[in-house]
């Protein structure tokens, strides 16, 4: 198993609820190509599966150890864009971490804004759309979705395991920025409640120390 596949695992300093799911594919459809990269966010470790074996038998290695990622990933599932995922894995995805953004640039949309800075809102927001990476702001971009092909069929050819480095660092960037989105769609409404709820308590403090002082 060694050699059919590389696992590459990261520990984070915070922990998830739940398991994110980002997968990386040489197709959109799973009758037209193959799934040669999962990965999984859960607990406080992103764990990279990468298929390395190009011949038959590396392949039905991979695919299963894709087959039971559910045995050791803890529920709820959320992806990006969750119906990709679920075509792939042949599992329900409980959460689609897209779906309020996606509803935002359908609404945009809609609205027929003919401004220039909204052309963006006719097609569904990327992931590295809504989080961007600092490195960006050097002009060190990440490889995008559909170069994934492309160095996968690369490596094929040459066997150079950089081209298998970039489609594993794109994977972990993605559960990275899925992670950024799970935590403002789970955490940062709670955490906005308690702010409101702290600055009503300190208004309502500021109130009744005021008409003491007065008295």
């Amino acid at each position: 198993m060694a050699g059919s596949l590389i696992k590459r695992e990261w520990q984070l300093p915070f922990s998830l609820a739940g398991t994110i799911v980002d997968i990386e594919t040489t197709a959109l459809k799973p009758t037209d190509g193959e799934m040669i990269t999962l990965g999984v966010f859960f607990s406080d470790r992103i764990t990279v599966f990468q298929r390395s074996d190009i011949s038959p038998e590396g392949k039905l290695i991979f695919e299963q150890q894709v087959k039971n990622w559910t045995d050791f990933c803890p529920k709820p599932y959320y992806a990006y864009n969750k119906d990709f995922e679920e075509a792939w894995l042949g599992t329900r995805i409980h959460h689609d971490l897209m779906a309020k953004w996606k509803t935002g640039a359908e609404k945009m949309r809609q609205k027929g804004d003919p401004a220039e800075s909204f052309s963006r809102f006719g097609k569904w927001p990327k992931l590295s759309e809504l989080v961007s990476f600092p490195q960006k702001y050097f002009g060190i971009e990440d490889i995008e979705g559909r170069e994934v092909p492309l160095l996968w069929k690369e490596y094929k050819t040459t066997g150079d395991k950089a081209k298998l480095t970039s489609i594993v660092n794109h994977n972990l960037c993605n559960l990275v920025s899925a992670a950024c989105l799970y935590m403002w769609d789970e955490v940062t409404p709670k955490l906005l409640e308690q702010i409101d709820e702290t600055i009503g308590k300190g208004e309502e403090y500021g109130k009744f120390a005021s008409a003491e002082n007065r008295s």
